[in-house]
């Protein structure tokens, strides 16, 4: 009987450690995955318009957006 309690800490131990680990490394994973995607988005999105603002800009005058 002494060997089955034995077992059943251990065994309670590793479930508590698969637990854990399912939480925290497969959702962190997760987690840093879609973190990763939206900053590549934004990094997309804002190339593109900081390139549109270079391509507007010497068409832009202080008159029309300082009027006097």
């Amino acid at each position: 009987m002494k060997n089955w309690k034995e077992n059943r800490a251990l065994a309670c131990v590793v479930l508590a450690a698969a637990i854990l680990g399912g939480t925290f490394g497969i959702g962190g994973a997760k987690l840093s995955s879609a973190a990763r995607s939206v900053n590549e988005t934004y990094a997309q999105n804002i190339a593109g318009d900081l390139a549109l603002r270079a391509a507007a800009a010497p068409s832009i005058t202080f008159a029309a957006v300082l009027p006097i």
